[in-house]
């Protein structure tokens, strides 16, 4: 468990005044992004309360007013990392530099002979297969920013 304390600033898309809180980095669902705002966006797995269980999606969106690089400095189990490849494919554009939690990878983080990077699988909420991440940060480069 990695308690960080951050700012949120809009919920599902909802701004709302200004509000600290406290993430277990081991409730983050999907990697991190940072908007166009330079803002951090985090997916968090909420639990559901009693009679709504059957809901199908508990993940809540959070914007929250840190950088991802602000975000990173608070935790010791994030790491930042510029994506070459999502499953084979080039990244979505402005999406390349990611946060990624390491209780979330499935096996070891390799060298990637092809790219001078890193490969590895990372398990995302809503897909059955782990995501195949092939990033630019050596092996080295990752564990030194843990």
């Amino acid at each position: 468990m990695g308690l960080i304390k951050v700012t949120q600033i809009e919920r599902n898309g909802v701004t709302i005044a200004s509000e600290d809180m406290l993430i277990d980095t081991e409730d983050l669902n999907r990697p991190i992004v940072e908007n166009s705002s330079n803002k951090a966006v985090v997916y968090l797995q909420e639990s559901i309360m009693e009679g709504r269980q059957s809901e199908a999606n508990n993940s809540v969106q959070y914007i929250l007013d840190e950088t991802l690089a602000a975000v990173h400095a608070l935790s010791t189990n994030l790491f930042p990392a510029t994506v070459l490849t999502r499953n084979g494919n080039a990244p979505v554009v402005g999406a390349v530099l990611l946060g990624f939690t390491t209780h979330r990878i499935v096996g070891s983080i390799r060298e990637d002979t092809t790219s001078g990077g890193s490969r590895f699988f990372y398990h995302e909420d809503g897909d059955n297969l782990p995501v195949e991440y092939v990033v630019s940060e050596t092996v080295a480069a990752i564990e030194a920013s843990l």
